[in-house]
Parts: C-alpha cells; sequence; structure tokens
C-alpha cells in the first residue's frame, strides 16, 4: 500500500510539474504574436509615425529572452528607425545600437550597413556631439556597404561626409566631397545620385559666394530631378537657383524660380522650404523697389517662422513627456507582472490541492491524511510566498513614488523652459523688428542719393537759365514788361531755394557714414549749444527748459556737427510738441555698461502707437505740408548708429514723449 501509495504521488508531481511548464511557457509570448504587431505597426507608419512606435513598444513589451536573437533585432532596429523619422534622436540612438549588436553576432552584413548609416543620421540630425559621431558612421557604413558589392549605397553615405564638413564651416572640403561623390554616380549612371550631387555642389557653390558655377549645377540639377518627377528634390533645387539669380542680379530670374519653388514647397507641405523660398521672394522685391510685395511677403514669412517654432518646441517638449510617461509605465509593468506571478503560482498550488483531493476521496483514508499534509504544508509556504510579494509591492510603490517625484521636478523644469523660451522669443521679435528697419532704411538711402544726384543735375541748367533771364529782362525797354518779368524770376528763385534745400535734406538722408575725422565731443556744451540755437523758437510763456546734467565725465569721440544736428532735430520735435504749456526736462547719465545716456523728455502732446512705429521712418512727418521734410527723425536714427549708439521713443498721447539716446564713451 505504502509503495503503492508512493507511486501515485510521484505521478501526481510529475503531472503537476508538467502542467506548471505548461503554464510558463504559455505565458512567454510566442513571435507570431510579436511578429504580427510589427506588420500592424508596419501599415500605420507612413501616415502615423508616432502611432506605429507606440505599437512597435508593446511588441518590444513582450520580448524576453528566450525570444530568437532575430526577433529581438527586428523590434530594435523597428523603434530605432521610426523614433529617428519623428525625431526622437537620442532614443533611435540608443535602439539602433542595440539593434546592431544583434545583427553583428548574426552575421547580417547589409542590415549592418543600413544601421551605422542610420545612426550616422541620427546624430548628424541630432546635432550630437559635434558631428564627430556622425562623421565616424557614415565612414562605416561607406565601408561596410562598399565590401559587400553595394556601390550606390556606399556612395550615398560618402557624400553624406559632405554634409558634415559644410556644417563645420569646411566648405571647400564638402564641395571637393560631392564634387567626387558625383564622378562616381557619373560613372555608376545612377540617376539619383547624379542629381542630388549636383543640387548639393550648387549649394557648396552659392554659400561660396561663386554663383556663376552655381547656376550651371543648379540648372542641370532641376533637368534631372524633372526627369525623376521627384518634388521633394526640386523644391530646393528650385530655391537655390534663386539664390544664384538674386546674388547674379538677375531679379526676373531669381522672381520666377523662388515662386516654383514655393508652389512646390506647399504642395508638399514642407514648412522648412516654404520659409526658404519666402526669405529668396522678399530679398528679389526689396532689390526690386517693390516694397508693398516685400512686406505682404514678409508677414508670411513671419507666420511660417513662427509655426516652425511651435513645431519645434512641441516635439521636444512631447519628447520629453513620452519618454517619462515611457519610464513610468516600465515600473508599473513590473509591480504588474510581479503580482501576476504570485497569483499565477498560488492557482497552480490549488489545483494541485483539489487534484490530490479528489483521488484520496475516491482512494483510502491514509492518502487523505498525506494530502492534507501536504496541503497544509503548501498553505504556509503560499503563505511565505504572498508575504514575499507583497514586500515587493511595496517596494515598487516606493519606486513609482519616486517616479513621480521626478516627473514633477521635470515638469518644473519644463515650465522654466519655456519662461526662457517666451523671453528669447520676445528678444527675437524686437530684434527683427529692428533688422526691417535697417534694411529698409538703407535702401531708401540709396534711392534718395540717386534722386537727389539726378535732380540736381537739371536744377543746374535751370539756375543757369535764370541768370541769362535776368540779363535779358535788365535790357527791355517797357518798365512794366521788366516789373513782372523781375517778378517772374523771383518765384522761380524761391522755388528753386526750396529745392535747393530738399535735395540738402536728401544728401543728408542718404549719407552712410559720419566723418573719419572723430575728435572729443563735450555732450553738455553741445546741448547747451542747442538750446542757445533754439532759444528764438522757445516761447518762455508755455515752455520751461529744465537740465539735470551728469557730473562726470561727458566727452564722446565723435562728429560735432552730427550731434548737434542729432540733438537739434529732437529738441526741436519737443518744443513743437508744446502748444500750450509744459517741461523739456535734459538729462545725462554714465551707465554702467561704459555709455552716456541722455534723455530728452516733454510734457507735450504725445504719439499714438501706429505713429511711433513711423517715427524714424523718412518722409514720415504729421506737420502740414510745406512745413517740415519728414527726415528730422530719420537722419537723427541714422548719425546715431553711425556713432554706434541706439535711439529709442517712449510716448503717451496727451501725456509727453521721452527720447533716450544712448552713446558709447570710449
Amino acid at each position: 500500500m505504502t509503495s503503492t501509495l508512493q507511486i501515485l504521488h510521484s505521478i501526481l508531481r510529475k503531472i503537476v510539474g508538467f502542467a506548471l511548464l505548461l503554464i510558463a511557457v504559455s505565458a512567454v509570448a510566442q513571435p507570431n504574436d510579436i511578429e504580427a504587431l510589427l506588420k500592424k505597426g508596419d501599415m500605420v507608419l507612413d501616415t502615423n509615425p508616432r502611432e506605429a512606435l507606440n505599437i512597435y513598444h508593446k511588441a518590444a513589451d513582450e520580448l524576453t529572452t528566450k525570444n530568437a536573437k532575430l526577433l529581438q533585432a527586428k523590434v530594435y532596429a523597428k523603434l530605432g528607425t521610426t523614433s529617428l523619422q519623428i525625431g526622437y534622436y537620442p532614443k533611435a540612438i540608443t535602439e539602433l545600437k542595440s539593434a546592431l549588436e544583434i545583427y553583428k553576432q548574426l552575421g547580417k552584413d547589409s542590415i549592418v550597413a543600413e544601421l551605422y548609416s542610420d545612426l550616422g543620421s541620427a546624430y548628424y540630425f541630432g546635432e550630437i556631439k559635434g558631428g564627430n559621431e556622425a562623421e565616424k558612421y557614415f565612414q562605416k557604413a561607406y565601408a561596410a556597404f562598399s565590401k559587400i558589392g553595394l556601390p550606390v549605397s556606399a556612395q550615398f553615405n560618402a557624400n553624406y561626409l559632405g554634409y558634415i564638413h559644410w556644417a563645420k564651416g569646411e566648405k571647400e572640403k564638402a564641395l571637393e566631397i560631392h564634387k567626387l561623390c558625383l564622378a562616381v554616380f557619373d560613372t555608376l549612371n545612377n540617376l539619383k545620385g547624379r542629381t542630388i550631387c549636383h543640387s548639393d555642389i550648387g549649394f557648396t557653390l552659392n554659400s561660396l559666394g561663386r554663383y556663376n558655377e552655381a547656376l550651371d549645377y543648379n540648372l542641370k540639377a532641376l533637368e534631372l530631378a524633372t526627369q525623376r518627377e521627384d518634388p521633394l528634390v526640386i523644391t530646393p533645387i528650385l530655391n537655390n537657383i534663386g539664390i544664384s539669380y538674386i546674388n547674379l542680379n538677375d531679379l526676373n530670374q531669381a522672381e520666377k524660380y523662388s515662386l516654383l519653388s514655393l508652389d512646390k514647397a506647399k504642395e508638399t507641405s514642407q514648412n522648412l522650404r516654404t520659409k526658404e523660398a519666402l526669405s529668396n521672394l522678399h530679398n528679389v522685391y526689396a532689390q526690386m523697389g517693390n516694397y508693398k510685395k516685400a512686406y505682404n511677403i514678409h508677414l508670411q514669412l513671419k507666420v511660417i517662422n513662427d509655426s516652425i517654432k511651435d513645431l519645434a518646441a512641441v516635439r521636444k517638449l512631447t519628447q520629453r513627456d513620452e519618454q517619462a510617461a515611457f519610464s513610468l509605465k516600465q515600473a508599473q509593468m513590473k509591480a504588474q507582472q510581479a503580482e501576476k506571478d504570485a497569483l499565477a503560482t498560488a492557482r497552480l498550488k490549488h489545483e494541485k490541492d483539489r487534484n490530490i483531493a479528489l483521488m484520496t476521496g475516491i482512494g483510502m483514508l491514509v492518502i487523505i491524511a498525506l494530502l492534507l499534509t501536504l496541503n497544509i504544508r503548501a498553505r504556509i509556504k503560499r503563505s511565505k510566498l504572498l508575504k514575499k510579494k507583497n514586500n515587493q509591492l511595496e517596494d515598487s510603490n516606493l519606486l513609482i513614488a519616486k517616479q513621480n517625484q521626478k516627473l514633477l521636478e521635470n515638469q518644473n523644469e519644463l515650465e522654466e523652459n519655456n519662461e526662457e523660451l517666451e523671453t528669447l522669443l520676445d528678444e527675437l521679435k524686437r530684434a527683427q523688428s529692428k533688422l526691417i528697419q535697417y534694411e529698409k532704411l538703407a535702401s531708401l538711402g540709396v534711392l534718395t542719393s540717386g534722386v537727389a544726384h539726378e535732380i540736381n543735375n537739371p536744377l543746374n541748367f535751370i539756375k543757369s537759365g535764370i541768370y541769362a533771364l535776368e540779363e535779358i529782362i535788365e535790357k527791355l525797354p517797357d518798365e512794366e514788361d521788366k516789373e513782372l518779368s523781375i517778378t517772374i524770376v523771383e518765384h522761380i528763385d524761391t522755388g528753386m531755394e526750396r529745392i535747393n534745400y530738399v535735395i540738402g535734406e536728401l544728401n543728408r538722408f542718404s549719407r552712410n557714414s559720419i566723418s573719419k575725422d572723430l575728435v572729443p565731443c563735450d555732450i553738455r556744451k553741445i546741448l547747451e549749444n542747442c538750446l542757445l540755437v533754439l532759444k528764438p523758437k522757445i516761447d518762455s510763456a508755455i515752455c520751461t527748459i529744465s537740465t539735470n546734467f551728469a557730473h562726470h565725465n561727458t566727452i564722446i569721440q565723435g562728429h560735432e556737427g552730427s550731434l548737434h544736428q542729432i540733438f537739434t532735430n529732437i529738441l526741436e520735435n519737443s518744443i513743437l510738441s508744446i502748444t500750450k504749456s509744459g517741461t523739456i526736462t535734459i538729462s545725462t547719465k554714465i551707465l554702467e555698461s561704459n555709455q552716456l545716456e541722455i534723455k530728452i523728455e516733454d510734457t507735450g502732446c504725445g504719439m499714438s502707437e501706429e505713429i511711433i512705429h513711423h517715427a524714424f521712418d523718412p518722409f514720415f512727418t504729421t506737420r502740414p505740408p510745406g512745413e517740415g521734410t519728414g527726415l528730422g527723425l530719420y537722419v537723427s536714427y541714422k548719425l546715431t548708429t553711425s556713432h554706434l549708439g541706439s535711439i529709442n521713443l517712449e510716448s503717451t498721447e496727451n501725456i509727453g514723449t521721452i527720447c533716450t539716446i544712448k552713446l558709447p564713451l570710449n
């Protein structure tokens, strides 16, 4: 009997062990399940890469050490290439390296070569380690493709090395690489390679200022790209052609190709290419003198710039959030898996006890006693196991709490970064506004210089004619005709004086720089002299002058006449703004930045925001016709910047205006 019981007990133990083995095997994800997830991700990869990445993550969660190495490598490669496509470059590098190690072990040389190329792209576009790692992996990809007999793929990776040298500022080296690659693609008769190399050579020649050569390569690239019917390649080529024509002063051709580039970029929703085409068009219209079109293009450019910045910021924030969420998800899954393991073990023990009890009930009381003993031992063991699992769950909870704390710290850091980005955006907007103003004024300076010159030539003929008329009039016998003729000549002479005055203003307006003969200038004495000159225009009954000059050194190196003109123009505007009663306060102060600050404040009529926006525009004036040229503030602005200084207006209607000028002491 005892022997029989022992045999039965041994059989039961083997059955239970076999059942546990089946459960353990079923718990491991089958390769078919992971392959199905990979296929599901591939189906949505082109239309929704983020969803594909989530599906590949699910496949990675199912991986175990028992899965085949090739299957593991496939999952890591999918995660890496999709992260690269979305722009999660650090994540892409980690996954691609994991796949690379396995494929090396398996001897998959062609896939290893592709992974080298993908790693080079991840380091290059992610701007990680200054391009050195990208260069290393592109060289490895070139060697690997050459070794397995794929010269076209090898040559594309060699061409990528040119991009890295261009980014480092080594443009001649980049040009040499692109030309060598073109020679190889010509030998291989590869249309795609020839197209890309012609485009890259044209782009690099443009950046080197060799525009005639660049135009030849860009036009050839356009011819080849048209044969391939590839809009993604045609768009930047059209843009490069536009750049060449701009710098060759063929503005009509530049406008034509830039518009074609803009249309292609919009058709294919390429925001960055759209921005490049708009920038070209802005330069074309500005050089043409079509400022209305240039301004409209500027508005479009501002919109596309804002969208690109917003997309970049959202991408970075989304990447950080998803990485933090992924870490938290891993910790939670580990805790859940531990709990599942404990429940599965308890369930198996319960089934074992039930089976033994059933056989004992059918058999004999001795087996019942034996099973009861085994059951008690199993419960004790299960209790200990559950206690151990509870401790593991507590550890997992502590880990989750730490992850939550880390997420909170990351959130605070993101908020600080957002504030910094907003500050930088405001600074960029102000800098952009100043740049537009400078470009506009520089262009108008060239225009007015030419206009003044062209007016002055016929004016000399008119002056000569007046002198001749005066001699003829003196010889007229009829006194009445003589008197009428003299009156007419005087009117003409008055008009000539007005034209001479305007030409003088235009010449000052178009002056590019102050005299090179700089002398020490005492700002305080210059301001006092300006007040003395303007004294006849100051009505002491309604206008009070107050001064507060710095006690320290107020001497700068500059052009005294230009400085007189700056302060005379501003003080005259302040005097004219006070129509009833008010005060003009002039103060100087030395700043920590080694600059002299001059403030001219008045309590006059003030200006609206729209007037302030155009205050420094040439020919803009609020005075009645004939009372002002609209060049005073512009000339002051230009002369101040020629002294390496700055000028700024702050004004409120019916309250007053503050003009702040900062000039370097050295």
